[in-house]
């Protein structure tokens, strides 16, 4: 299941999982992980309650911040 979001352009963005993040990137999803809690990439928190938010990502985004742009929490 994929979300959507608007951009700054007003193109629709689809937010992607850890595990389909990390498959594109060709890493493990514990990597993925701990580079969203460092605030080396971006992520969006999704749901609140008694579950923990969940985190979804933007892989343009993502990959923006990993060649050196602004990462951390939108």
């Amino acid at each position: 299941k994929m979300e959507q979001e608007n951009n700054a352009t007003g193109a629709s963005t689809a937010l992607i999982t850890a595990a389909e993040l990390a498959s594109r990137l060709g890493c493990h999803i514990y990597t993925v992980h701990a580079k969203a809690k460092k605030g080396e990439i971006p992520f969006v928190a999704i749901g609140f309650g008694s579950h923990r938010p969940r985190r979804r990502y933007d892989y343009d985004a993502v990959l923006k911040a990993l060649a050196g742009g602004n990462g951390g929490e939108r």
